[in-house]
């Protein structure tokens, strides 16, 4: 499968608090404009490797969960 590379742009928003709880560490949960949630649609549910930019100018790499989370 061939899987390229996405550039999505959200607001982080408040979740239950699971990350930080069960993984010792906090978590980002983006808010998603529809236009983009179609265009996820074709990107198969999994973990990625992600590259964050914020405003602020600090950069981190990390790992992204695309679709539903069963493990909480």
């Amino acid at each position: 499968m061939d899987i390229k590379p996405i550039a999505i742009e959200g607001i982080v928003v408040t979740g239950k608090g699971e990350g930080r709880k069960n993984l010792g560490m906090p978590t980002a949960n983006i808010e998603l404009s529809l236009e983009l949630q179609k265009k996820l649609d074709d990107y198969p549910n999994g973990v990625y490797l992600v590259d964050f930019d914020f405003v602020n100018g600090q950069s981190y790499r990390g790992a992204g969960c695309l679709g539903t989370n069963p493990h909480y």
